[in-house]
């Protein structure tokens, strides 16, 4: 059952305002792979990111198949991509999706494409 909880156990931090962790992912969906990766670049000093940890919460709620995760680019624990200037950016599958936060609607539409081009990639849903 999903019930929309997160796996908390991880040594992930918690998200600020949402008491979600940065795990990206419920425990129910943990062994799945992922086939979509969204990925938030934030900073402390960024006042529309608070909305973004909502943004983020909604996207973990609503395509728990998504691996999510939010990057502070204080602290990150990798190099910071090229194409990543402001924040928040949001990367789907590495790519530019958002400069500063996208529209509910365009969460939804964008992800449920994505949803849905990689599902038809996958050989037991292929026409062959």
């Amino acid at each position: 059952m999903n019930d929309g909880s997160v796996d908390n156990s991880s040594a992930h931090e918690e998200w600020p305002h949402t008491g979600l962790s940065n795990a990206g992912q419920s425990a129910e969906h943990s062994q799945s792979p992922q086939l979509i990766k969204v990925e938030i670049y934030v900073a402390d000093h960024c006042h529309v990111c608070d909305y973004t940890y909502e943004v983020a919460a909604s996207i973990q709620r609503d395509f728990p198949e998504v691996a999510l995760e939010i990057i502070d680019m204080a602290a990150p624990q990798r190099p910071i991509p090229e194409v990543v200037f402001a924040t928040p950016t949001y990367l789907l599958n590495g790519h530019v999706w958002s400069l500063g936060n996208p529209s509910p609607e365009d969460v939804h539409t964008r992800l449920s494409e994505a949803l849905t081009q990689t599902t038809s990639l996958l050989p037991e849903n292929r026409n062959e």
